[in-house]
């Protein structure tokens, strides 16, 4: 059982720990840069992704919970439901984030007190 278990926790781990070794791994390029504030940007879009990430961690797990029902009922259409229901939602949240991206870069840097050079 405990195989079966590390089976399924082990991808899992390893996406939500590729998410902040992302921004590790810019920090590490950006360093080499000739100023400052490009960390210092790197270090506001990181956060700022970071929290958008975790932030709509929900869809992955309610879909992940739903699906797992409906495959132990063996509702296959259900299944594909629950997938339709979750692209639909992803697409959407996708599309506003896209759309009202200048009025989150006004919010974010009205929150953030940065540099004129971060910005």
């Amino acid at each position: 059982m405990n195989r079966d278990i590390l089976r399924l926790a082990l991808p899992s781990i390893a996406a939500n720990i590729s998410v902040p070794l992302l921004g590790i791994a810019d920090m590490v390029l950006v360093g080499h840069m000739e100023s400052v504030y490009y960390i210092g940007a790197l270090a506001l879009s990181t956060t700022v992704f970071n929290f958008l990430y975790f932030g709509l961690n929900f869809l992955s797990m309610g879909t992940t919970g739903l699906t797992a029902q409906a495959f132990g009922a063996q509702d296959f259409t259900e299944m594909t439901r629950v997938l339709e229901r979750a692209l639909l939602l992803a697409f959407t949240l996708g599309g506003l984030l896209i759309l009202l991206q200048p009025l989150l870069t006004f919010l974010i840097f009205s929150w953030v007190e940065t540099s004129p050079e971060v910005m």
